[in-house]
């Protein structure tokens, strides 16, 4: 289980974003183990909103750790209840970063 500090210093650090749509690096997620939630997505070239970029380039697919799924399994192991029925990946990033920031007393 994370500490109250451990999940402070992610926010500080910006580990923990309040973003529940980018792919990021595994490497990014420092103090944390997510290779559990590490996957190859692949990007379906018909439409760009499932096609997947890497500094402005469409690519083929990469390894990485969706961030909704991180802040979902922090929310989780962390046994914070959390109204998980937002409707928008966005508007649940949010709702999942408020509850840590709150087990954290982190402001922002």
């Amino acid at each position: 289980m994370y500490s109250k500090e451990q999940i402070n210093k992610a926010f500080k650090d910006k580990v923990i974003i309040d973003d529940g749509h980018t792919l990021i690096d595994p490497e990014h997620y420092v103090g944390f183990d997510v290779t559990h939630i590490t996957e190859t997505h692949k990007s379906d070239f018909s439409n760009p909103k499932y096609t997947i970029f890497t500094d402005g380039v469409p690519v083929e697919e990469m390894t990485a750790v969706y961030n909704l799924d991180f802040l979902r399994m922090i929310v989780h192991q962390l046994g914070l209840d959390c109204n998980e029925n937002y409707m928008g990946r966005g508007f649940q990033a949010h709702e999942y970063c408020r509850k840590l920031r709150e087990f954290a007393d982190v402001s922002g």
